[in-house]
């Protein structure tokens, strides 16, 4: 089984020759196909199993049911790997996010820090008839543009993970379509060898057998000589 855009794809391609056939009565899509194969393969499944608990022995199969029972173990067994994948990506979304968002709660309070007032202090230094002043605000340090660039280094590196799993997943797709290609270029030059050697097979029985008859019309003339 393919991923969700693949089967897409294959869909799209088999509506395509289904469509293309001059013997169809009705036009289709790759959402009806797709539905259809699913509704066929849950379908078997539940017969299966129910073939299984009912008789408590295991059947014979025709070849289409031994193929439908590869189907849905690859089925069932590609659901399972995308629901883990997705469980996977998930969680470490859900990590970086709350990696970020504690990067970004010290940033602030580290700069609120360096903007708060420091404690008042006395202008003169005789007592009484002094009045108090707020000492100059502290500059923002080092540490701070520190976190500041850390923080849009973590960005960056997202941004940079994000470009080369889309990348990947590209090649991937890529890779699964010429892999399609081949597969459709490697059928329809079987199904022409079997068209060429079909034509070759009648065209040599129709030729033994104009022989043939030639033969026996032969044959009765002479008979037919012999008995004269």
């Amino acid at each position: 089984m393919s991923p969700w855009g693949k089967l897409t794809e294959r869909f799209q391609v088999v509506t395509n020759n289904f469509n293309a056939y001059p013997r169809v009565t009705f036009k289709t899509d790759h959402k009806h196909a797709n539905d259809r194969f699913q509704l066929l393969a849950k379908s078997f499944e539940a017969l299966d199993k129910k073939r299984a608990t009912k008789t408590g022995t295991e059947e014979v199969l025709t070849p289409m049911e031994l193929l439908l029972v590869d189907v849905v173990e690859e089925m069932n067994g590609f659901n399972e790997r995308t629901a883990a994948e997705r469980e996977e990506r998930t969680a470490a979304e859900e990590k970086f996010f709350k990696n970020g968002e504690q990067t970004r709660r010290l940033a602030m309070a580290k700069r609120g820090k360096g903007t708060t007032a420091s404690n008042f202090i006395t202008s003169n230094g005789s007592g009484g008839g002094g009045f108090m002043k707020p000492s100059p605000t502290r500059r923002r340090g080092r540490p701070e543009d520190f976190d500041d660039a850390e923080f849009v280094a973590m960005l960056e590196r997202s941004d940079k993970r994000q470009q080369d799993m889309a990348a990947s997943e590209l090649a991937l797709r890529e890779k699964q379509l010429a892999h399609d290609e081949a597969v459709l270029a490697e059928a329809r030059l079987r199904r022409e060898e079997e068209s060429r050697a079909r034509v070759e097979q009648e065209t040599r029985s129709a030729v033994d057998a104009a022989a043939a008859r030639q033969t026996n019309l032969a044959l009765a003339r002479i008979m037919e000589r012999l008995s004269e």
